[in-house]
């Protein structure tokens, strides 16, 4: 379990760098707020595709570790020219090859985790929580890093973690189970199951605005006079406060029903833009930082846990993958483009209102379909005594 923390924690600290410090990268080599979000959309883009694609692959050579190895080597292969890049074009065709291999890291790993803890009764939340400490350490260490040395030594900096993450990958060990074959018609009726679908939209409702945030909040705190230590600062606050709460997620999936905790996660993210959208000072929005904790594990563990029950077990990675093209890709897609355009032609303020309103419409939407669920149990509960008495 110490080998797998340290992967989670390696793996989150060097993908924080790309989320949380890359659009401000981008902005010091001369690019309009519009075009960092058109950059962080086309490899959002990509990752639709890449991430059910490495994991079918994945669910049919039965293993994660290997697959890993080579979308982590793979990647770390394109980053180099990635951060040496300065034209506009040539940075965006850089960052769809860069993300087609390390978008496919996130569901992998999260799909290592849950499967080691599920096999040795271990809790997914308190693992998975190492990789927040790893995005904690990340961000407040880069964060004064570039403060006193200079954000163009931003990919030496990245380099170096996910060499150490790919040192550490092969001390992980793998999981494999032994499961039905992966078969075509299993993928396709995957793809078209109307309540994983379903599901899907709800979470891209809660989706896009959370993507909006990780790609402009560093912008905005920098454009309302914060320097780059506090940048670190908001994702440290962020960061720290969900450790708790992940550890005691296992224990409240187990005690309350996933789905309405999935609800919950909704009315909270709508909550924290609204409040977002009225900050005026750096500080105010470090410390709504907090309210990450209250949103984003709650949502992560709770659909996760969710997906994993109504997948079959072959498809388990495919499943996560196809969350996490939702989370990360369309709503990417979506948050990134869409996001910096509000921001240059309106406000920073329309963006976060018009975040907490989509996931407000989320939000009422999911209370909606569990009401609906729980009627139906409760009629299949009544219908089955009747049967049993008759």
């Amino acid at each position: 379990m110490f080998i797998l923390s340290a992967f989670n924690f390696l793996f989150y600290a060097g993908y924080s760098i790309i989320i949380f410090f890359l659009p401000l990268y981008l902005r010091s080599k001369g690019l309009m707020t519009v075009e960092v979000g058109l950059v962080m959309a086309a490899g959002a883009f990509v990752s639709i595709f890449a991430q059910p694609f490495w994991g079918i692959i994945s669910d049919r050579k039965k293993t994660v570790k290997w697959i890993l190895l080579i979308v982590l080597i793979s990647g770390l292969c394109v980053s180099i020219p990635l951060f040496l890049a300065d034209q506009f074009l040539l940075i965006v065709v850089l960052m769809f090859l860069f993300m087609f291999f390390i978008s496919a890291c996130l569901p992998l790993t999260d799909s290592l985790t849950f499967r080691f803890a599920q096999e040795n009764g271990r809790n997914f939340g308190f693992i998975r929580s190492w990789g927040e400490v790893g995005v904690a350490a990340s961000t407040i260490s880069v964060g004064l890093l570039i403060e006193i040395y200079g954000i163009r030594y931003l990919g030496f900096m990245y380099i170096f973690l996910v060499f150490l993450l790919i040192c550490t990958t092969f001390l992980v060990k793998d999981v494999v189970r032994k499961s039905e074959p992966v078969t075509k018609e299993g993928v396709v009726k995957l793809f078209t199951n109307s309540r994983i679908i379903w599901f899907l939209i709800l979470v891209l409702f809660l989706a896009i605005p959370h993507r909006m945030n990780d790609n402009l909040l560093a912008i905005y705190l920098m454009d309302m006079g914060a320097k780059e230590s506090q940048v670190g600062k908001a994702w440290t606050v962020a960061t720290l406060s969900t450790v708790p709460v992940l550890a005691c997620m296992g224990f409240l999936v187990r005690r309350y029903n996933e789905f309405g905790l999935f609800v919950i996660a909704g009315f909270m993210y709508s909550l924290r833009w609204i409040l977002y959208s009225i900050a005026t000072e750096p500080n105010t929005l470090v410390y709504l930082q907090i309210l990450h904790s209250l949103s984003f594990p709650v949502l992560f563990v709770s659909a996760i846990t969710y997906l994993t029950r109504i997948v079959p077990d072959e498809l388990r990675a495919t499943g996560q993958t196809m969350f996490a093209a939702i989370f990360g890709g369309i709503a990417g897609i979506i948050g990134s483009s869409t996001g910096g355009w509000l921001y240059d032609f309106f406000s920073p303020q329309t963006v976060y209102l018009s975040g907490g309103l989509l996931a407000f419409i989320g939000a009422s939407a999911a209370l909606f379909t569990y009401l609906v669920m729980r009627k139906d149990r409760q009629l299949n509960v009544k219908h089955a005594r009747k049967h049993e008495v008759s």
